[in-house]
């Protein structure tokens, strides 16, 4: 069966407008923003306004960040199955670890079961400090 060129240009516009519509539903990610420090504290932008709410990692999946008033208040570290393994406070000094159930665990401990988990969070960490830094020089 052939179909008119009418035919394929009304299913080429559904196509872009199916594509158009997918990617504005998506929120932006951490490379969406710009960051500052101001007074030793990370603030993210939304162009020229201090964002308000909550920002994943370019991945979607492995790292929310939560900014009020543009303050960066907490990361929180996230595995392939989604379970919440880490959080970390606003400076990058005090991160707590939960094992897969939710309970917490000391960072010793955590390193010890969590191996694999626990090198990927560091390497995670850095690379979003990394971005920080970036954006803000």
């Amino acid at each position: 069966m052939m179909h008119s060129p009418l035919h394929f240009l009304r299913m080429l516009a559904a196509a872009v407008f199916a594509a158009v519509c997918l990617t504005a539903c998506f929120d932006k990610t951490l490379s969406d923003y710009n960051y500052a420090m101001e007074d030793g504290k990370i603030m993210a932008y939304d162009g020229l306004m201090p964002y308000d709410g909550k920002i994943w990692t370019d991945d979607g999946t492995s790292a929310l960040l939560t900014f009020s008033d543009g303050m960066l208040e907490s990361i929180e570290y996230f595995s392939a199955e989604g379970k919440r393994y880490c959080v970390l406070d606003a400076a990058g000094q005090q991160a707590t670890f939960y094992n897969g159930a939710g309970a917490e665990l000391q960072r010793g401990a955590f390193r010890h079961l969590y191996r694999d988990q626990y090198r990927e969070w560091r390497r995670l960490n850095e690379e979003i400090w990394e971005v920080f830094k970036e954006s803000s020089m």
